[in-house]
């Protein structure tokens, strides 16, 4: 029982543990990414197209797009947009520091998410690694405890109940 307790109480201690390392890398891993919001203008209509947007969302759509970045000069490309976006218009997007579309940065709740995700996963494996080692060893011990019980039995049983022996 003492065990059981310690094993969960580890399993929360790494778990914390996992959460604030995650947290941390992810705000470091966004700060270290160079990501710069421009304005793109249109160059085509929104075509949609759910299934090659970096969403899924089905009111998104694409469409060629051109955008300048200081120091990297002028690109075209495919870019996200709200469906029904016309040609010609303006919309911001992302880019790194060549210029290139990048995902919009997560955001504090995204990486919550992710953090309290690595928690929950820590949590649920160690916690259930102690159930399953604990469970193994008390029908090991249990085991052991019936063979030993059904010895003495055997051994006190036929004088106890009267009969003879074998």
């Amino acid at each position: 029982m003492v065990e059981g307790a310690l094993a969960v109480l580890v399993a929360l201690v790494l778990a914390v543990a996992a959460v604030r390392a995650t947290w941390t890398s992810e705000h470091r891993r966004v700060l270290d990414e160079e990501r710069h919001q421009v304005r793109a203008t249109t160059v085509t209509e929104a075509v949609t197209s759910a299934s090659d947007t970096r969403s899924g969302v089905p009111d998104a759509a694409l469409a060629d797009a051109t955008w300048s970045r200081p120091g990297s000069g002028a690109h075209r490309g495919v870019v996200e947009v709200p469906l029904g976006t016309a040609a010609g218009s303006v919309v911001l997007i992302w880019v790194d520091e060549h210029g290139r579309v990048v995902p919009k940065p997560p955001t504090d709740a995204d990486m919550a998410m992710a953090s309290a995700l690595a928690g929950v996963s820590v949590f649920t494996v160690l916690a259930g690694a102690a159930a399953a080692v604990t469970g193994f060893r008390d029908r090991r011990l249990e085991g052991r405890t019936l063979e030993a019980w059904e010895a003495e039995w055997a051994a006190v049983e036929p004088r106890w109940s009267g009969r003879r022996g074998e």
